[in-house]
């Protein structure tokens, strides 16, 4: 009995180190991901400010210079673009959030996973240290 748990063991711990190093390779691709999305994110982000800028120095111009029809219009037009901008900028930047609390989840069950097969790996060790013949 000893010796079929042994080697059970020795064909089995195999198989978890290399799930295990499966999942951590999963793992640091997501985390890698996770990282472009968060300067996806962050770069969305400066956008929407230096859109929101535009368009709030765009609109002191718009007061000023309303005797100007030329300019005027030229703002209107920039107002209009920057408000585009900024539309699209959010819709992007809420796709961006999402997709990084999916990847956060699967990164956080990633690493439960690993803790799990480590673990198992572990008793595996110590059984077969067990029942090892002396």
């Amino acid at each position: 009995m000893a010796e079929a748990n042994m080697k059970y063991a020795d064909t089995y711990i195999p198989q978890l180190k290399a799930a295990a190093a499966e999942y951590l390779r999963q793992y640091t691709e997501l985390k890698n991901t996770e990282s472009d999305h968060r300067a996806t994110i962050a770069k969305h982000a400066q956008e929407i400010k230096n859109a929101k800028e535009t368009h709030k120095q765009c609109t002191k111009d718009l007061n000023r210079l309303k005797t100007d029809k030329k300019n005027y219009e030229t703002c209107a037009n920039n107002l209009t673009s920057y408000t585009k901008k900024v539309n699209t900028c959010k819709a992007e930047n809420e796709k961006a959030k999402t997709l990084h609390q999916t990847l956060s989840n699967a990164s956080t069950k990633l690493n439960h996973k690993i803790s799990t097969l480590k673990a198992s790996a572990q008793n595996w060790k110590k059984l077969a240290e067990e029942y090892k013949p002396r």
